[in-house]
């Protein structure tokens, strides 16, 4: 589903992959966790596969919209979804 109305901002807390390149005792390794980023913008897309946020758009006087700094995120790695602001309401 596309969105072309940036209504809500949004910060996804996201699973993500950690990696050491140091040598460690496997009982520490085994202790180890992996990460939770946050990401923060506006949702452009979204379905089963991906969740595409950006953090900045503009609309020009015909109507077009362009996004910048955008991150594509796999959805099913998507731990939470907090809305920081909701302009519908």
């Amino acid at each position: 589903m596309i969105f072309t109305k940036f209504k809500k901002l949004v910060k996804i807390h996201a699973w993500d992959l950690t990696a050491f390149t140091d040598w460690t005792e496997i009982n520490k390794s085994l202790k180890e966790e992996m990460s939770i980023p946050c990401f923060t913008g506006y949702i452009i897309y979204k379905d089963k596969h991906q969740t595409i946020i950006t953090s900045d758009y503009d609309i020009d006087k015909d109507g077009s919209i362009t996004v910048g700094n955008r991150t594509i995120i796999p959805t099913k790695v998507i731990k939470k979804i907090e809305v920081l602001y909701d302009g519908t309401k």
